[in-house]
Formats: structure tokens, sequence, C-alpha cells
């Protein structure tokens, strides 16, 4: 699906050819400046896609503020698990968080099997943001970060909480 990809393309700026997939958890952080006044640092977890990690995911989840669902727009079927990540992200918050859903691998022209209009329409229905993202070559993975941060900062502003 490309999430470590993803991730490695924002934080460390490259991409890697030698595809391993994620075993557990990974855990990264980057701080993004949003704008001169606001600094959102990312606490990042890259799950495993393996159902027998699913175990674990709980104590991850519980304090979340916001969620990236990643499905790779090459394949129908990591599509199709995009509402299963949802319920299972969501049965153990307790609010609501901003989720930004991406289709990943846009780069792949020829191979696309999910169409945007799809990706779209259950953004819209599941109030997800969305967004479609390269991280072989980068497009638009540092704008689905700032997506990201830009809805939790106002969400966290709307919530009298202090960032």
């Amino acid at each position: 699906m490309g999430k470590t990809s993803l991730l490695n393309s924002f934080i460390h700026r490259r991409f890697d050819i030698d595809y391993k997939a994620t075993l557990g958890v990974n855990i990264s952080a980057k701080s993004y400046l949003l704008n001169d006044e606001t600094t959102v640092t990312f606490s990042m977890w890259d799950f495993g896609g393996q159902k027998l990690f699913r175990n674990i995911y709980p104590q991850f989840f519980a304090r979340s503020d916001a969620a990236l669902i990643v499905f790779d727009v090459t394949q129908m079927d990591s599509f199709d698990e995009v509402m299963i990540w949802h319920a299972t992200i969501t049965n153990y918050l307790k609010a609501t968080i901003p989720i930004l859903l991406v289709g990943n691998k846009i780069d792949l022209l020829d191979e696309r099997v999910v169409p945007s209009s799809l990706a779209i329409d259950l953004a819209k229905q599941q109030d997800f943001l969305y967004i479609e993202t390269s991280a072989k070559t980068g497009e638009n993975v540092d704008e689905a970060f700032k997506k990201l941060a830009e809805t939790f900062a106002v969400s966290y502003i709307n919530s009298d909480k202090i960032i």
C-alpha cells in the first residue's frame, strides 16, 4: 500500500525501491512548521497490515489525535480495506479525530484501478479528508501532512486545548 514509503518520503525525503513489509509497529516523529506561530509534531505509528498484528493496535489508537488511512490506487483490495481500518481505529477512540484518506502510488498511471471519484465519494460519505500522493515522486506528500496538521490544529483550537 505504501504506508512506510509515504512516511519515509515525508520524514527522510527518500524512496526505497526495496520493499520490506512492516512487521508490528514502526514509530517515528517529525515536527512540521505549520505557520510562524504553530508547529505540529507528528508522532507516527506505521502499523503492519497483517491481521496477525491487529491485536496490538488498540494501545496505540486510544490516544491518537489524527489518522491517515492509506490505500494503493493500483489495488482494489487495499481500497476495500479502508472501512475495516476506519472501524478498527474508531472502536478504540474516545473522541472523533481528523482522518485523512490517502490514495497512494498515483505515479503508476497505467496500473490504476481505483478511480479518484470512488475514493472522493467515500471520503465525503465518511467525512474524511482526501488526497492522492506518490511516495516515489514525492507528489503531494508534504501537502497531505500539511492538510492533516491544519485540520488537527483547527480541531484542537476549537476544543479549548492549548497547543
